[in-house]
This record gives C-alpha cells, sequence and structure tokens, in this order.
C-alpha cells in the first residue's frame, strides 16, 4: 500500500481588515485528521 501523508494548513489566515493573524489547531482540527486517516 502507499504512503499517504495528511497535513492541515492554516496559513495565511487573514482578519476582515485582510491583516495576517495567528491561528491554532484545536483537538476538533486533531479528531477529524484522525477520522480522515482511518477512512
Amino acid at each position: 500500500m502507499a504512503e499517504v501523508y495528511i497535513a492541515l494548513l492554516h496559513h495565511p489566515v487573514y482578519n476582515k481588515r485582510k491583516e495576517v493573524v495567528a491561528t491554532c489547531i484545536t483537538g476538533f482540527d486533531l479528531h477529524d485528521i484522525a477520522r480522515t486517516a482511518l477512512t
């Protein structure tokens, strides 16, 4: 079976004034990635 790599990218993230702002990975994001990897 071929190897598959999954990445979650959140850059750049802009606010309503089109400025780059910080972001974070939540537990929900990690669960979504894990669920996708299993299916």
